[in-house]
């Protein structure tokens, strides 16, 4: 079971759908945001004079590098499987924060692709599960009922196809 959590948490291979993807991110965020301002409270507000001010910000600081690099590498695992689910390899992820984020930099245009960048990359964590691909198949814990409906379409008519009987040619029309 632990091993199972693990694969969860840090796994980038596979696919994970929207159902279980949101609430996952939801919570990494939600920690992330609660740690950074938990630390900051610690790192700024100390008010006595006679507690070592180096080493109470230290340990502090090093425990949130330690947890947000953790609580980095589970969003970056949730992003991957996400794009895998919509068919997309996560090279696609890293353009597109490397151009979003180098482009930032420039006047005018440049905070507008930056979010351009990442709109696009929210329109993509919003897309519905892709069939089968290169990243393994669809889920069965897959809430994306476009996808299973034409699936199950396509499954129907080659089950209709099988089971007609094979045409059998008019001996009456030969011709003689």
């Amino acid at each position: 079971m632990s091993n199972n959590i693990f694969s969860f948490l840090f796994g980038f291979r596979g696919r994970l759908p929207r159902r279980t993807f949101w609430p996952a991110f939801a919570v990494n965020r939600i920690l992330i945001i609660s740690i950074s301002f938990l630390v900051l409270k610690v790192l700024f507000d100390i008010d006595d004079p006679s507690v070592s001010s180096d080493l109470f910000k230290t340990a502090p600081g090093i425990i949130f590098i330690v947890v947000y690099a953790i609580l980095f590498l589970n969003a970056l695992s949730l992003v991957t499987r996400r794009f895998h689910d919509t068919g997309k390899s996560v090279g696609t992820y890293f353009a597109m924060v490397i151009i979003g984020g180098g482009l930032s930099w420039f006047p005018l245009i440049g905070p507008m692709l930056a979010l351009g960048m990442t709109i696009g990359i929210i329109v993509i964590l919003c897309q519905p599960s892709d069939r089968d691909n290169q990243f393994g198949p669809i889920t069965a814990a897959s809430d994306d009922k476009d996808v299973e409906s034409s699936d199950m379409s396509v499954i129907e008519a080659e089950t209709a196809d099988a089971m007609m009987p094979p045409a059998i040619p008019d001996e009456s029309n030969t011709g003689e």
